[in-house]
């Protein structure tokens, strides 16, 4: 019998194709979040043409698992996990002339404390942030974090919320345009910077005025360069406290704004090229501790203010400079109020006042290299010693003993 002939199998469907998921964030971050800023950087371009950007790679996260972990989140929520994601994309491991100068070549660390950034939990869970009663972050502490990378100007969208920003001691930096953002964090009432790389040729962003609440700010050793301008710092800052600006290169002199400032407390300027003289202290009244060594271009007097309008200071060093005339008999009035008097090594001259007797809580006070001092120091101020005093130098021609005991430190001949 002639064979049977197989019956010809059937086809097979295809399996249809699953359709691509869209993540329904896409437009919200692109067009309501990322883009309408009040104020964009010069020569802004759309970031998510980049799908390398940093902004990019946030928006991939929301779009995952973890972004959005929780259905019915908050459309602020979601905008704030989105902007903790671009800091940590734009600033994790991220190599950078500044991170060649810092590392061996091709090291680039990560943050020292990462823990919980970008996973499924709250984001106020999320290491060196902390939110509000309201789920709003209100601090963003990265102090010695090792960040790297371009900080990233999207932070402001936490503006509403945000009051302690602290980026100091890390490998970021900022473009000259990350002015126009800072003025813009208006309920900051601390700013941290110190020893990064914010960059400014105009030395402090005039921005920094619009931050009314402030009351911290530190801006050492930035990278900052260019005249020192008085709208930097206006007097309706009435909560500032605390300036810290040294190790810059400002080039000019000190603005009397400074001293206007109906609160400031604290101010350090030393090594940042200042010339000129400290006047600005006849308009302070509450001033504790100002320093402003390693200038030579100081070369103005001590002003009389000092004791008089301004009794608070307590901590007052000029070192290494180029001050010159007496020392105001004034200074006495400050009386126990003075702790460290630091002098040495400007071009001092006279004597020094027996009204520094009333210094009777004074710990350190330092005038060695001032060949142009005269006199004997006088007995009440050389009793010192005997008390909270225990650093006290100055020229040996002008030392003397008390009751047989040297009123100076350093060594003599």
């Amino acid at each position: 019998a002639a064979p049977t002939p197989e019956p010809t199998a059937a086809p097979t469907a295809p399996v249809p194709t699953t359709a691509p998921t869209t993540c329904i964030y896409v437009d919200f971050i692109m067009n309501e979040v990322a883009l309408p800023f009040n104020t964009l950087p010069p020569n802004f371009t759309n970031p998510f043409l980049d799908p390398d950007s940093y902004q990019s790679k946030a928006l991939d996260w929301i779009c995952s698992p973890d972004g959005v972990p929780a259905p019915g989140l908050p459309d602020e929520r979601v905008a704030q996990r989105w902007v903790l994601a671009c800091l940590y994309y734009a600033t994790f491991q991220v190599s950078t002339i500044f991170t060649d100068e810092a590392f061996p070549p091709g090291i680039v660390p990560p943050w020292f404390n990462s823990q919980r950034w970008l996973s499924s939990d709250s984001e106020c869970t999320w290491t060196r942030v902390d939110c509000n009663d309201n789920d709003q972050i209100f601090i963003i502490d990265m102090f010695e974090n090792g960040l790297t990378g371009e900080f990233p100007f999207e932070v402001v969208r936490l503006n509403s919320s945000l009051t302690i920003l602290d980026l100091g001691k890390t490998f970021s930096f900022a473009q000259i345009e990350f002015r126009t953002i800072l003025g813009q964090l208006t309920n900051l009432i601390e700013l941290r910077y110190e020893e990064a790389n914010f960059i400014s040729l105009t030395g402090i962003p005039t921005e920094i005025g619009n931050l009314k609440q402030l009351q911290f700010y530190s801006a050492a050793g930035v990278r900052y360069v260019g005249a020192l301008d008085g709208l930097a710092f206006p007097s309706d800052m009435v909560d500032l406290e605390y300036i810290d600006i040294e190790s810059n290169e400002f080039s000019s002199t000190i603005p009397d704004a400074i001293g206007l400032l109906p609160n400031l407390e604290f101010f350090y300027i030393r090594a940042s090229g200042i010339s000129g003289d400290i006047d600005f202290l006849n308009f302070s009244t509450k001033m504790i501790e100002f320093w402003c060594d390693e200038n030579p271009g100081l070369t103005g007097t001590i002003p009389s203010a000092i004791g008089t309008s301004l009794p608070t200071l307590s901590s007052f060093s000029i070192t290494e400079s180029s001050f010159r005339g007496t020392l105001p008999t004034t200074m006495g009035n400050i009386g126990l109020n003075m702790v460290q008097l630091f002098m040495n090594d400007n071009n001092l001259s006279g004597t020094i006042p027996t009204e520094f007797a009333q210094f009777t809580q004074i710990e350190q006070l330092t005038l060695l290299n001032n060949p142009l001092m005269t006199g004997t120091i006088p007995g009440g101020v050389c009793i010192l010693v005997f008390g909270p005093l225990d650093d006290f130098t100055a020229e040996c021609s002008i030392c003397d003993t008390f009751l047989d005991h040297p009123c100076c430190d350093n060594t003599c001949p």
